[in-house]
């Protein structure tokens, strides 16, 4: 059997699951025994929720260390008044595995382009109801402005959304080919990650604006995306919709 790379197309999330898993991190903090537990599981489903209305990268919302430091949201980089947020950004040049003479470069080589990669700030527009959760968040726990507004870790929450997708019962569309520990391949579901809610993003996006021509294009840009082809791997039409155009076409 031969390998099969994993197809983002296929492993989509909607809007009924996403707030499945939101309303499932709020009964955890409903039935939390202490105030800082509670905190907690409201602030991983205000994740969630942020990540599914801006499409931004989840190292961008809560930062990272490696493999370069990157302070992720706080409350300074929120214009609230005139509904903007800047983001830290991970500037993504294209990681070349191979050489102009089509030889094979060696993982030091591309491990140093990867931490060469630079930082830089981007503002972005954002909807008023995101800020507005925001806003109530940082004042209700006074949160200083150049803290981190969401302290976890990308392989943590990870693995909290496909526990919680387990339990949810929640599968997406598509099977994947994966490998075990000794190297053989079986075939599994696909589970939601954090990225799961930036393709969500980008496919509701064009969805709700699909008769603006101007639609694709701003999209690009509030991804921060320095190619169109790149935006386009986000991009997943609904079987509904193609049916839907099937018809319109056949009439």
């Amino acid at each position: 059997m031969a390998y099969k790379p994993y197809n983002k197309r296929k492993g989509l999330i909607n809007l009924n699951q996403t707030r499945q898993i939101i309303d499932y991190f709020k009964l955890k903090a409903k039935n939390s025994k202490s105030e800082f537990s509670n905190k907690i599981w409201i602030q991983k489903a205000l994740l969630v929720y942020v990540l599914y209305r801006t499409g931004r990268r989840v190292s961008e919302v809560i930062g990272r260390k490696r493999p370069k430091r990157m302070h992720g949201l706080r409350p300074i980089d929120i214009d609230f008044e005139n509904n903007m947020i800047t983001w830290s950004i991970l500037k993504k040049n294209p990681i070349r595995k191979k050489d102009k003479q089509g030889k094979a470069r060696s993982k030091d080589v591309i491990m140093k382009d990867i931490y060469n990669k630079p930082l830089f700030e981007e503002t972005i527009p954002c909807d008023p109801a995101t800020i507005k959760t925001l806003k109530y968040w940082v004042d209700k726990w006074n949160i200083h402005p150049l803290d981190r507004i969401f302290k976890f870790d990308q392989c943590y929450m990870n693995r909290l959304l496909k526990k919680a997708s387990i339990e949810l019962k929640i599968k997406l569309s598509g099977k994947k080919i994966a490998r075990d520990k000794d190297g053989n391949l079986y075939e599994t579901i696909y589970l939601p990650s954090c990225h799961s809610f930036r393709h969500f993003f980008a496919s509701n996006f064009l969805e709700e604006n699909e008769n603006n021509s101007l639609a694709l294009p701003s999209l690009q840009e509030i991804m921060v995306h320095s190619d169109l082809s790149i935006t386009k791997t986000y991009i997943h039409i609904k079987d509904d919709l193609k049916r839907e155009m099937i018809n319109k076409a056949n009439k």
